[in-house]
This record gives C-alpha cells, sequence and structure tokens, in this order.
C-alpha cells in the first residue's frame, strides 16, 4: 500500500471513530432523559419510545449515574440536567474565508502568542473594519482550531455567555436540555480539538460589569466556571488549549460600552492596538474587489478615506472608512452598473451611510465628496431644502 492510500486509510478509520464517539455521546444523553423520565413516571409509548431510541445500542441504555445536585425543570425534580452535545468540527472555520492580507505581520504575531506553551489572552482594540476577527479566523482555521464568535452586547445577560435551559421535541416529545453558551462550547471545543479552540468576545466591553466577569475563570489559572444548573465545573483539561481574544472599537476619545472591568481587563496578558492601514496598505487589501472598477472612483475613494482618517484624528468624525467599507462600496459599484447615476447611488447607499446616525458627521463627509467626485455626486439634503 501506497503512502497516500495509507494516510486516506488513517483519515478514515479517524472520521469512522470520531463518529462513533458522537453516537456514544448521543446514546447517553437519551439513555439519560428515558430514565429521568421513568423516575418522574412519564411513560412513552412504544412507538416514541421506537422513534426516540432509534439506532442505539441496548448496552447503552444504562444511566450515567446521578448527580448530587437536585434540579427542577418546569417545576419537577431531575436527577441530572441533560445537555446538548458541543462537537468542535462544528466550530472549524469556513472553507471560503475571506482573504486576510497580512501587511504587518500579525499573523505571525498571533500565532507565536497561541503556540506559547503557555498561552496569553489577547485584549484587541482598534478601529471597526480593519479586520480585528478575520486575523483571528484566518490563524485559527491555519492551525486547525475551533473558533467561536460571541457578538456581545450591552443587554447580555448569563444566559448569553455561560448557557440556559433549552426545550427541544424530541420524537415527539419536548425535552429540557441545557445549551451551552459560547464560554461552554469553547471548552468542549477545546477539550476536543487536539489543535485547540480560539474564543472571540466581540466587543467585549459591551455588556454590564458583572456579565463581563462571567469568564474570569475561564482567564486565569482556574481555566474553568461552575454551572449550577448542571452541579459541575466547566474545565479545561490538561494539555487543553484555549484562548480568548475580547475585541473592543474605538468612539471618539474611548470605546463605545461600558469600561472594561479592571479584574477583567487584568487577565489578558497581551493588549494590541490593531492600527489602520496605510492607504497603500488599503489598495493591496482591496484588488480583488476594483477589477474592472474604473481608476478614478477607486483613487476618489482612497483620497476621501484618507482625508476621513485625518478628521478623525482631529476628533471632527468618529466613524472612517475601513478596508471592510472599502469592499461594501466596491461591490455596490458592481451591483449598481447600468443603472442612471449608478455612482451616485453608491456614494448615497454605501459612503454617507457609514455616517447616518450624525448630520453634522454626514454633512461634513458630503462636503468632501462634493470636492473629490464633483457636486452632481451627492443629492442635496432633502431637510435642507425644506428649510430653504
Amino acid at each position: 500500500m501506497n503512502m497516500s492510500a495509507t494516510k486516506a486509510k488513517e483519515q478514515i478509520l479517524k472520521r469512522l471513530e470520531t463518529n462513533k464517539k458522537h453516537l456514544d455521546e448521543n446514546n447517553k444523553v437519551r439513555s439519560k432523559i428515558l430514565s429521568s423520565a421513568d423516575k418522574q413516571h412519564i411513560h412513552f409509548n412504544p412507538q416514541e419510545k421506537a422513534s426516540f431510541m432509534e439506532d442505539v445500542e441496548p448496552e447503552d441504555l444504562k444511566f450515567a449515574g446521578v448527580d448530587e445536585k437536585i434540579t427542577k425543570i418546569d417545576g419537577k425534580k431531575v436527577d441530572q440536567v441533560p445537555e446538548f452535545p458541543v462537537y468542535y468540527e462544528n466550530f472549524i472555520p469556513k472553507e471560503d474565508l475571506d482573504e486576510y492580507v497580512d501587511f504587518d505581520d500579525s499573523k505571525e504575531l498571533l500565532k507565536r502568542i497561541i503556540n506559547a506553551k503557555e498561552p496569553l489572552n489577547v485584549l484587541m482594540y482598534g478601529v471597526a473594519g480593519t479586520g480585528k476577527t478575520l486575523l483571528c479566523e484566518t490563524v485559527g482555521k491555519e492551525l486547525g482550531m475551533s473558533v467561536i464568535q460571541a457578538d456581545c452586547s450591552e443587554d447580555m445577560r448569563r444566559s448569553s455567555i455561560i448557557g440556559g435551559l433549552k426545550t427541544t421535541n424530541e420524537g415527539g416529545v419536548m425535552v429540557t436540555k441545557w445549551k451551552h453558551g459560547p464560554s461552554g462550547e469553547a471548552v468542549e471545543s477545546a477539550n476536543q480539538n487536539p489543535n485547540g479552540c480560539l474564543l472571540i468576545k466581540e466587543e467585549g466591553n459591551m455588556p454590564r460589569g458583572e456579565v463581563q466577569k462571567l469568564d474570569n475563570g475561564l482567564l486565569d489559572y482556574r481555566r474553568s466556571f461552575y454551572v449550577p444548573e448542571l452541579g459541575k465545573y466547566m474545565r479545561l483539561k490538561k494539555g487543553a488549549k484555549l484562548v480568548i481574544i475580547l475585541t473592543m472599537n474605538p468612539a471618539g476619545d474611548g470605546y463605545a460600552g461600558n469600561e472594561l472591568e479592571k479584574s477583567v481587563a487584568d487577565r489578558y496578558g497581551i493588549k494590541w492596538e490593531k492600527k489602520f492601514p496605510t492607504i497603500e496598505q488599503c489598495m493591496e487589501i482591496a484588488k480583488p474587489h476594483i477589477v474592472g472598477i474604473p481608476d478614478k472612483f477607486v483613487k476618489g475613494i482612497m483620497k476621501l478615506t484618507l482625508e476621513v482618517q485625518n478628521y478623525a484624528k482631529e476628533d471632527k468624525l468618529t466613524n472612517v472608512i475601513s478596508p471592510r467599507n472599502h469592499k461594501d462600496i466596491f461591490k455596490a459599484w458592481k451591483v449598481f452598473k447600468g443603472l442612471k447615476n449608478h455612482e451616485e447611488l453608491v456614494i448615497e447607499k454605501a459612503v454617507l451611510g457609514i455616517w447616518q446616525s450624525d448630520e453634522t458627521e454626514q454633512e461634513l463627509v458630503r462636503s468632501r465628496i462634493e470636492s473629490i467626485f464633483g457636486k452632481e455626486a451627492v443629492k442635496d439634503n432633502p431637510e435642507k431644502e425644506a428649510e430653504v
């Protein structure tokens, strides 16, 4: 047998072993549900039971044990709360990720942080759209890691981070299980994936202080957190790799959202400012998206980008045109191509909208667009016309 055939066989055997492991885990969960139902004198009819226990081997029909903690679900006591299984393969970054243009060796830096004997958690801050998340996903993919993205918001609760109980229909029976939040998924993925897991907390300073601190146990030497509903700790196994990256976006002199709790910030060993690329670097990043677009329009957008960057430095603007915005602007140009005044549509829909929440800032940008593209490139402000 040649080397390639041997490698293919090894991959097949590894996949079969993984599939068997997943099936065994599902069977254990099902048997827990049935045992708990029997203790509550809830009976399935034969058809329901056959459907529910499809593909379950007789030796798997054993109750896995009773936790000392008694939990109530829908007012009834249960011995053990079943959990939705987590499979690390579900969090492997997709194959068709956008290309990350590494203009400042960020990939090498992040790989060194991750591959360290004792990896440090990373606080990454900088202008929105400069590729913070794409950098993490790209590096995670290249290292074979699972990547879990948690989009944080001001109204986040404990269940949004740790998890909560969720009722689902299984074989015609309504069953309540524990659904892990991003933190639990990250622990499970890191324990399963030999290459580890990246947990990205997008705008992690947005939630209120007590929610920010829920992951403190994962961030420090404990590498765990307690889930009272399950009566157990979610804990990283020895040798498992989990790196947590918290991102923040600037707004004016500070950062959007709440102040990052000191006890949280102290647990991030790396404080990394992801700086805005130069115009030359922006052009390099935009290369795949500007094919077929007139050079004059591309140069005009880049000139506008430079001007709004300078205004932002003077605190006259809170937003800038990021590489992500460039991609959307050039995509809009191709979408509207052929329509009457299509460049005017691109300016109105894809450029000015970046400042849609602030009329004063939008007027400033509008004046710069008129200077670069001509007055015909922008429509007059309807409210301004009404005043006249």
